[in-house]
């Protein structure tokens, strides 16, 4: 198996390996703190919780600035406590690279050059579990049957996020970012067109169509709770720094 492992300046190098996901890979937790929008391997002592409007940009939380080579390779996944003001909510989780003047990295990938490290997405109503087929870095949904929300009441969804590599270094941060839209690149532009969208990180692939996001059920507002008993956190796959 041929991989092709991602560097921040738009590089990357070519990698053999034996088996997916890597059997060395460290899967390590980053937890989010909606007191402060931060992002840590430590988890936050309260808990707290973060409001957005769900077709608005969402909620952002950061790592402090890197000390040391970050090495991401592999699947990853998210588990996030939400409500919702109304009976269902699209859950979209954007994972980012910022570099040390704040500055958004943006990466080729395979659906737009002006890509992000990665993204997951999950609608609240079908977030059941196939437990015997899901793995921690790779939840199954069968999709067979709808789970509306009650509003107000939280539930907790397990969302895969797409494989994706990146050596981060030092002073760069890692970010992700909670919403109920696609995720655009921030920005000026010009960003390049494509049957009449703009390429700001989801190529051609939005989801804006009113017929399977309708009013006063996808435009609500949506609260994700953080804490020690919410678990709102995102398992990455770490490779050890010194390859």
């Amino acid at each position: 198996m041929r991989l092709n492992v991602r560097h921040v300046d738009g590089t990357f190098e070519g990698r053999d390996e034996q088996e997916w996901p890597l059997a060395r890979t460290r899967w390590t937790r980053f937890h989010l703190d909606a007191a402060s929008g931060s992002l840590s391997t430590t988890g936050p002592a309260g808990e707290h919780s973060v409001d957005f409007p769900a077709l608005g940009p969402g909620a952002d939380f950061w790592t402090e600035p890197l000390t040391e080579v970050l090495k991401i390779t592999g699947p990853a996944s998210a588990r996030v406590r939400l409500t919702s003001t109304t009976t269902d909510a699209d859950l979209f989780v954007t994972l980012r690279v910022q570099d040390p003047d704040g500055n958004e990295v943006s990466l080729v990938s395979a659906i737009d050059e002006h890509g992000v490290l990665a993204v997951g997405w999950l609608r609240a109503s079908h977030r059941e579990l196939d437990h015997g087929r899901s793995l921690p870095h790779q939840p199954w949904h069968p999709h067979t049957r709808t789970l509306p929300l009650t509003p107000s009441r939280p539930v907790d969804l397990d969302v895969e996020i797409w494989p994706t590599s990146l050596v981060v270094p030092p002073g760069y941060r890692l970010g992700v970012t909670l919403s109920g839209s696609d995720f655009q690149m921030p920005g000026d532009g010009p960003w390049p067109v494509a049957y009449g969208i703009e390429q700001r990180g989801n190529g051609v692939f939005v989801h804006d169509d009113p017929h399977y996001r309708p009013a006063g059920i996808f435009d609500g507002v949506t609260t994700v709770h953080t804490g020690p008993a919410s678990g709102t956190s995102i398992l990455l796959p770490v490779i050890p720094a010194q390859e």
